[in-house]
Order: C-alpha cells, then structure tokens, then sequence
C-alpha cells in the first residue's frame, strides 16, 4: 500500500515520509497531524530591524505577533489540522479541517479544489470524472458530485464538498472509487436493450426510461444499462449488461415500503384544509379538487389503480353539502382524503419552515399522495415510490392509515432521501459479497427520526394508533419488538444463532444473506435512529427543532454508499457546524459509541519508534490529554523501539517524541480504539 499523501510505501497505518496517518479500512481512528516549523531567528531579526526603520511605533506589536500563532481570517487554515478516513480503496470517504487553502464561489472553483486533491483520491482530471450540483441549507452550500468515468456515470458513487458563507471547505464525505478499467464496453442499441427487457418481463410491458451507467466489479467497471419498465402486475428494475445483452439484477421492490397486518379502526378527525374550488361547466355546479395549490399538494384516489405506477393520475373531486365536503358519498373515502390532505400538508409546512426545504426535492415540486392504494384489505400498505415520487396509503378492513404523521412524514422523508443523498440507491451488491445493507437501513432510520420529530409526540413509529405494534419501531427501546439497539447486539440482522451461512440460507429459504428484507434496512436501522434518541434523551439538542436540524443537514453530507460510520461522522461534523457547544457534540459521540457505530472505551496506544529504517531505543515519548494538562504518561521506547501505553480513555491526545541529536516529532491523536503506530525519527 502506498500512501494516498506523497506516495511513499507504507508498512503499515503511518507514513514515515510525510508525517500523515493513513486510515485503513476497518481503522476509523482518526488521527491527526501537527508539524511545527522553527522560525528563523535570522529572518525575524531582520524583520524587526526593517519594522523599526519604517514604523517604530509599531514595533512591540510586531514582535509580539512573531511570537503567536496566526490566527487572521486569510490564513485560519493554518491552525488547524486534516482528519481524514480512508475508504476500502485506499481513498478518503470524510476529510475535514484544514482541506484547502482555496475558496469555493461556485463549480469551477470546486474543480480547482478537487484538481488539488488528486493525489489523495488519485483523480486524474476532475472536471472530466464529476458532474456536479449544489443545494443550500443553514449558509452551507453542499456540492454533490456525482462520479464519472469516459462520461458515464459510476451509479450510487458521488462525493459532497460542504462550504460556508465565506467560501471555506468544511469537509468532503462520500464514496469515490478510482477505477482501473472497463470490463467490458458499450456494444448494444438502446432498442435492443428494451427489446431484451420486454421479452423478459413478458406480459404489456412498458419501458419508462434506459440510462448507461457504471457498476462495480472490484476496482473495475462495468457497462450496464439501468431500465425501468412496468406492466400490470408490477415496476420492474433492470439492470443489463451493455456488451452481452445478460440480465444481471431484476428488482421488482423499488419502492420503500411498510406493510403490516394489523385490526382496529383509522384515526378521523375533523380538520380545516386548502382546496381548489371550480366551476364544472358540465354539471353546472361549484365542485373542489383535493389540490392545495399553495404547497403544490394533490391527493388521488389509490382505488382506482391496477399498479403501483400512475403518471395521469387525477386529484379527488368532492361537493360541498351542508358546508362539508364529500366524496361521492363515501364516508370512508372522504375521511380518509381529508386526514391526507390535513397531516401531508402539515409535513410539508415543518419540512418548509423549520429545515428550508421546499417540497421533497427543495424545488417546490407536486407531491401527489394516494389513499385506499392497496386491493388487499388483509394487509397495510405505506411506500414511497421513487421512479414517480408518489406516495401510496393504503386500507386494513377499510380503514386508512392517512392521519397518522409519523407514517406519511416517515414516507415523505424517504422522498426527501432520494432526492437529496440517494441512500442505498447503489447496485454495489450484485458483484461484492455484502450480507448487511447500512446504507439502506440508514433511509429508513433518517425516515423514522425525522418522522417522529415532526410528529413530536415520542419515538415510537405510530403510537397510539393501530399500527403501532405491528410496524414494531420504538427508537427508545427497540428490543421491545425485537430489534437491535446496538452493531452486532441482540436481534441484529443477520444473526446466524450459531448456525453456518449455509445453514441459515437453507432454513430461510434465500441464496444470499442479502436477499432478506434488502439486508435488514428495516431490522438495523434501530441502531442509528437508537442513536438519535439517546441523544436527545441525553439534551444534546435544545429542543426537537435543533435535533431536526443537524440530523436533516447531515444527510445532506450523505451519499447512496454511505454507512454508519458515515452518517455519524456527519452528524458530528453537522452539529459542529450549526454551533452546537462541545458538551452537546461529546453527546452526540457518545450515543454512537454506545450503539457501537463508534468505539469507546479506554485504549492501547503502541508503536515503534525508527531512524533511517532501524529501530530506535531510549526515545522518550510523553502523552498528555489535550485540555487536559495534568494527564500526561510518559514512557521509553525499549531496545526493539517500541512503545506501549495502556488503559488511556477515550480523547484527543499530543504525543511527544524526543531524543538527544534527534529533532523533535510532535503527533496528535484522536483516539477511539486500539492503535498502533510507526514513527521516524530525523537527526539535527
């Protein structure tokens, strides 16, 4: 492995060359480094002198600003220091603090920032390799850049570059892969990939769009198309090898979804909502459309669906009668189109108000929701549907599911998701061995932490309504209905209770571990939404809206690869942002090392000390606890030139390491596991 800074060989995690931590797969510890230069007592003498000759008044002011760090807004970079984590290609998947001296203003100066990290993420011309867009949230402008290669997109790979009103870099998340080569190329017409999609599908199948995209074989790309058809009976994902014609992946699940059977009646209330009102010149009658044109809301009836896919659907049309609006007559029907209108708008207006967000994707677009959508009233149905951006509700014994909010805004936010940071919208799966999808257990726990919020009664998906035992969420405890609240805790998917892989496909019934419920996405996503709540249990926030905030902002940061660790050092990195206290991001950290999306604890600190590739005894290395001088360790390296301190607590620590005719090396440490390092000394 080579080191992704300056190139030079690596025998382990540290770089002797350049002083720089490199962040291996599996190794989130996240160390940064300080190098410290001597001033040159020469040049600040002839400084002084110069100084003194124009301006003597100046003079006191001048020497005291040699001997202090500088601070000015021009060069605030100086002080502070890169964290960076590597992803499983050896390039980074976080970077923040001091990233770039440049300031972003728009695109092009995003491309110069990236054409000076090119040799940390082996970029060979940005401007060729990203397609770039931008959106705006609390005076962070977050460039996402979605990953190209020969001007085809590498699908569910982007990166996002997050700036400030000054146009400072504050970080880069996201999954970038440095291909080597295609495996194959683009040979097959688009006709002809339809034509092999609709011969598959069989039955009236309609293709509703073919893109050429990039997916991953390794550290190899390969040319597919990405079609989405329907027919009567289902909407079909697929994805076809652009050279041979194969069928490589068909999903006929691509939408996000809740369905649950359960007895009881809906919630009915009586609510005040926005309506269209016109003159049918047909009847001769004032009639109203279930439209709120000033949120650009729709609701439709679901009934009349033989699909799931509608694209000339119509809005609800009522009649007034005894100043109360009906439908047809039909009790249920108007109940349920009223609770939809009232709670979806009500969502709406949080997203608006309190996050900015205009609408699902921020541009104000139709959100259209359909009620009674499912044919089956043994079972429940609530999805979001992303090919058309629509929201589907459906019936159990006739009743409906529209007044609850946690439900719709759960749905809405999955809207939100896929038109913002696209979580587990990747194909990564078909050629890697992958048993658990984090990136898609992420949409659904982002969907139920910002669901309850905006709900704002507790966090359990549903309370107090007839779902609520059978959706079987409650981020406050989720063993209660059996669910993990910890990685690799108790009901983590997937458990093999002691069984073989093999064993546990064979009794499940399944060829891949992540054929089950997409990898767990609805099992595992207790774990980050247990996060969430432990951090508001523990008043990291001060009040919902706050949580809302930095957890709707850090999924901004986010990208379809993204997993838990990601989403932590986002939300982290958010609250840091939006000027949360230290205390309140200490918190925040906490809750994640207790679900064990971070580690925690107390630590091994190891090392080998070098000089010119031979180990170096009798160096001394102290260890203090930054802000925290009185913690300070200090140790020898041994004859072999290692070191070992033990039982240090989690934190940031200064390291130290001197010797007689040895220059000085100063490190710092974030320590938050076990971690073994290597470090080369240099003679005076």
């Amino acid at each position: 492995m080579r080191c992704p800074y300056c190139n030079s060989e690596l025998s382990n995690d540290y770089c002797p060359k350049c002083g720089k931590k490199v962040y291996a797969p599996g190794n989130p510890t996240l160390e940064t480094v300080t190098i410290k230069k001597k001033k040159s007592a020469v040049g600040s003498f002839i400084i002084m002198i110069l100084l003194l000759g124009i301006f003597a008044s100046v003079l006191f002011y001048t020497m005291d600003t040699l001997n202090k760090e500088v601070t000015g807004e021009k060069n605030i970079y100086e002080n502070k220091e890169m964290v960076s984590v590597l992803s499983e290609y050896g390039v980074p998947k976080y970077l923040s603090g001091n990233i770039t001296k440049e300031k972003v203003n728009g695109v092009s100066s995003v491309y110069t920032v990236l054409a000076s990290l090119s040799n940390l993420y082996n970029f060979e011309n940005p401007k060729n390799e990203f397609n770039i867009s931008s959106f705006k949230s609390e005076g962070i402008t977050h460039y996402r850049m979605e990953q190209l290669y020969n001007g085809i997109k590498v699908y569910g790979h982007e990166l996002v570059m997050s700036v400030n009103e000054y146009g400072e870099v504050l970080s880069i998340t996201g999954d970038y892969v440095p291909i080597k080569k295609l495996s194959n190329y683009s040979t097959l017409k688009e006709n002809e990939i339809s034509d092999i999609v609709k011969e598959h599908a069989k039955e009236n199948t309609t293709i509703l769009s073919r893109e050429r995209i990039i997916i991953l074989d390794g550290n190899d790309g390969l040319v597919a198309y990405l079609v989405y058809a329907y027919n009567d009976s289902c909407i079909f994902e697929y994805v076809v090898n652009a050279s041979s014609g194969e069928i490589i992946n068909v999903d006929s699940d691509i939408v996000y979804n809740i369905n649950y059977k359960y007895s009881g009646s809906g919630l009915k209330t009586n609510e005040s909502i926005n309506l269209e009102e016109y003159q049918d010149v047909l009847l001769d009658k004032v009639r109203y459309k279930f439209i709120d044109n000033s949120r650009n809301i729709e609701i439709i009836d679901g009934s009349k669906l033989n699909t799931l896919y509608s694209n000339n659907s119509q809005p609800i049309i009522g009649d007034m009668q005894s100043g109360e609006i009906s439908i047809n007559n039909d009790e249920k029907l108007t109940t349920s189109s009223v609770n939809a209108m009232n709670v979806l708008s009500q969502v709406y207006d949080y997203y608006y108000n309190s996050l900015g967000r205009k609408s699902y994707d921020g541009n104000g677009s139709k959100i259209s929701l359909f009620v009674h959508a499912n044919s089956n009233s043994d079972t429940v149905e609530a999805h979001y549907n992303r090919l058309t951006n629509q929201i589907f509700l459906g019936l159990y014994n006739e009743e409906s599911l529209s007044d609850i909010k946690s439900l719709v805004a759960h749905e809405f936010t999955h809207a939100v998701i896929s038109n913002s940071s696209k979580l587990g919208e990747n194909l990564d799966n078909i050629y890697n061995n992958v048993s658990e999808n984090q990136s898609g257990a992420l949409n659904e726990a982002y969907s139920d932490i910002l669901g309850l919020i905006i709900e704002s009664k507790s966090f359990v998906l549903g309370q107090d309504s007839v779902i609520e035992n059978y959706i079987g969420r409650d981020l406050s405890n989720p063993s209660k209905y059996d669910k993990p609240s910890k990685v690799n805790g108790d009901n983590y998917y997937p458990s093999l209770n002691g069984k073989s892989v093999l064993k546990y496909l064979e009794d499940n019934n399944m060829e891949s571990l992540y054929e089950f419920d997409n990898g767990g996405v609805h099992i595992n996503s207790t774990v980050v939404g247990h996060a969430a709540y432990l951090g508001f249990k523990n008043n990291a926030y001060d009040s919902r809206e706050e949580m809302a905030r930095v957890w709707y902002n850090s999924l901004l940061m986010l990208t379809p690869t993204s997993d838990y660790e990601d989403c932590a050092l986002a939300v982290i990195k958010t609250a840091e942002n939006l000027g949360l206290n230290e205390k309140s991001i200490e918190i925040i950290k906490n809750a994640f090392i207790e679900t064990n999306v971070l580690s925690g604890g107390t630590h091994k600190l190891s090392g080998t000390v070098m000089y010119d590739g031979e180990v170096l005894s009798n160096v001394k290395i102290s260890v203090t606890l930054v802000n925290e001088t009185d913690t300070k360790f200090v140790k020898g390296s041994n004859k072999e030139g290692v070191f070992e301190f033990t039982d240090l607590k989690e934190g940031t620590y200064d390291l130290i390491f001197s010797r007689d005719g040895y220059e000085d090396v100063t490190k710092r440490v974030i320590l938050n596991k076990d971690y073994d390092m290597t470090v080369e000394l240099v003679k005076k």
